[in-house]
């Protein structure tokens, strides 16, 4: 925690008809605890005057020193992509009503990193297959299509709607081109939680509804407008508290964690990283097909790692200091 710090004070030594006047100025120094800027008060204009021009005393003035903590809130990287910063520290894991795997709810403290604000889209994929890097998705006809659309990749209607039909491998290799990672499954549900510790959605407590725009809207199966639907485009509904948006619904998204039922009873406490292998990667997320249970920002599936499917996408990570 930082202390009030005493503003340094200047000395200025002025000589005004022959008489030599000693004046403190004040100079305010900000704290480091905010992290934006603060306002610089405009300078005064120069009044007219005979008098000479003051003498400052060779007085070392320290400069404000931003406070480590102080990180840009959001990042375009290098392939213009948009991320957002999650701080650093501690968060509860877990949930106290949800399946045994979700249990038991435990602190888990996380350094800086920085996430994508939104899934990872068709078009962005395509840009690291034109680069020769990631595979296509569309090695047979059926995978250009989505469940609802004959042609959804390579479709410049569906450019800004989540690429479908990625492995975890395919994930890897695309944000490793990026210069950057999948997130851990403990950094997906911070990320998700939005700074909310104990809820059951990104934004809240309060049921999701399948309304473009809405603060608690998402894309999922409600048994009515979104029944067995398909994706919707990126960023269609609110974002979260860090600001991302579809971290309920969409798609499921690929995290770097191997799964493991009994994980959360030996988790670390700070940073885990997940079991040292297993056979299936986490899941998280929900997807536009599932009911309001699976988008809950606990809830934990898995799937084969060498597949892909129309209902799991994916969103990379980065840390804040290479």
């Amino acid at each position: 925690m930082n202390s009030d710090k005493t503003s340094p004070s200047v000395r200025i030594i002025m000589s005004v008809g022959g008489v030599v006047l000693v004046m403190m100025v004040a100079v305010a120094c900000s704290g480091t605890d905010n992290p934006l800027p603060t306002e610089t008060a405009p300078p005064i204009a120069a009044t007219e005057t005979s008098a000479p021009t003051p003498l400052i005393e060779d007085t070392p003035v320290p400069s404000p020193v931003p406070d480590e903590t102080e990180l840009t809130k959001l990042f375009t990287d290098d392939h213009g992509v948009a991320m957002a910063l999650v701080p650093a520290g501690p968060f509860e894991m877990g949930s106290y009503d949800g399946a045994d795997d979700e249990k038991p709810v435990h602190t888990v403290t996380l350094d800086d990193f920085y996430i994508d604000l939104y899934e990872v889209t068709n078009s962005q994929y395509a840009l690291c297959v034109d680069a020769g890097v990631c595979d296509p998705t569309t090695d047979t006809t059926a995978f250009e299509s989505s469940y609802s659309r004959r042609i959804y990749y390579g479709n410049a209607e569906y450019d800004d709607y989540p690429v479908i039909y990625v492995s975890w491998y395919d994930a890897q290799d695309y944000c490793e081109w990026r210069g950057a990672r999948l997130p851990t499954e403990a950094e997906w549900e911070k990320a998700a939680r939005g700074g909310l510790d104990g809820k059951l959605y990104p934004w809240g407590d309060e049921a999701p509804v399948c309304e473009t725009g809405a603060e608690n809207g998402a894309k999922f199966d409600d048994d009515g407008v979104c029944n067995d639907t398909d994706t919707e485009q990126v960023g269609s509904y609110s974002a979260n508290g860090f600001g991302l948006f579809d971290m309920a619904g969409n798609l499921w998204e690929w995290v770097s964690d191997w799964y493991g039922a009994d994980y959360y009873d030996n988790s670390p406490a700070d940073s885990p990283l997940g079991p040292e292998n297993g056979g299936f990667p986490v899941l998280r997320g929900g997807a536009w097909g599932d009911d309001s249970d699976r988008l809950r920002v606990s809830d934990r599936r898995f799937n084969d790692p060498k597949s892909g499917a129309l209902n799991i996408g994916f969103r990379c990570a980065r840390d804040v200091t290479p």
